[in-house]
């Protein structure tokens, strides 16, 4: 039952005393929201009760595709991973490969048939984190898009890479406490330094020499939108290693995502057209604030 309204939401007389289980069944709820629920079970003795969160989920968030720097020939079998930080119902995905495939959808097939009537349908069950595979038949640079649309919001993620035999692969990144919604951005201080950690891990034979920089923009407090970008090339000491730290008071108030890049760099050995550039973002707060964000003389709800 919902704890809030008083709902009742299933009732179901238990037959085997020693498994008292039911089948799974569908709940519906026409919005966003966290409901607190409550599963009592009763008998002729006493009523115990067990109290529970779920949250609702529409939007999708966060999305993802990855190939995790894996380097494959033509006529190989390509793997990507697809993630999203949440994945609202009746959601459908579609991947467009570049080449010469038919537009790939994953979801329910009437919902893919609503969103992308011209796709071929692959698979009907869908999850915030999925593997898919290609495979491409000739060798060149591919970027392969990933969109994810339900009736409520359409997102989309790219992924550019190369098709080749030579074996050097574009680094692999982490960041120390990467935040992927710029909602979910942790507290700092403005009046502090602050710093971020990148790792990369080098998958080249070829060559170790890499180049790499750090891009800082503020960003809209509603959707997490680009605004502008800020200048860090040459003026703040640490842009171009993987230990980024902001100094006190240079961002001001506001919304912030921050990139890390990388890319193999030794032009005597590698060609102008081996894409070998990675990158990885997160979001920081810029400030003190109860909501994880710089926030100038009043606090700003979370969106």
């Amino acid at each position: 039952m919902n704890a809030t309204t008083g709902e009742e939401i299933l009732t179901y007389l238990v037959e085997d005393k020693l498994n008292p289980t039911t089948k799974s069944f569908n709940f519906f709820h026409g919005e966003e929201a966290v409901l607190e629920m409550t599963m009592l079970a009763i008998n002729q003795f006493e009523a115990v009760p067990f109290n529970f969160t779920i949250e609702i989920v529409g939007m999708i968030r966060g999305p993802i595709i990855d190939d995790f720097s894996i380097v494959t020939d033509k006529d190989e079998l390509k793997h990507f991973q697809v993630s999203f930080e949440s994945l609202g119902g009746g959601t459908c995905i579609a991947v467009h490969w570049n080449d010469d495939s038919d537009l790939a959808t994953y979801g329910a097939p009437e919902d893919c048939t609503t969103h992308f009537s011209w796709g071929n349908h692959v698979h009907s069950k869908i999850d915030i984190v999925m593997n898919i595979t290609h495979t491409y038949g000739s060798y060149g640079t591919y970027t392969v898009i990933m969109i994810a649309k339900n009736k409520i919001n359409s997102v989309q993620d790219f992924l550019k890479f190369v098709v080749t035999s030579v074996p050097c692969a574009p680094p692999r990144l982490t960041l120390v406490d990467q935040v992927l919604f710029f909602a979910n951005a942790h507290k700092v201080k403005r009046a502090e330094d602050n710093t971020l950690q990148a790792r990369a891990s080098i998958n080249c034979e070829l060559t170790y020499r890499t180049r790499m920089w750090w891009r800082v923009m503020e960003v809209d407090s509603l959707m997490g939108e680009t605004l502008r970008e800020l200048t860090v090339r040459e003026v703040v000491p640490s842009w171009n290693i993987s230990q980024f730290t902001i100094p006190a008071r240079f961002l001001p108030y506001g919304y912030y995502k921050l990139v890390f890049l990388i890319t193999m760099w030794d032009p005597e050995v590698l060609g102008p057209d081996l894409p070998s550039r990675k990158s990885i973002h997160t979001h920081p707060g810029g400030g003190i604030s109860p909501d994880g964000h710089i926030a100038e003389g009043r606090r700003q709800p979370r969106q």
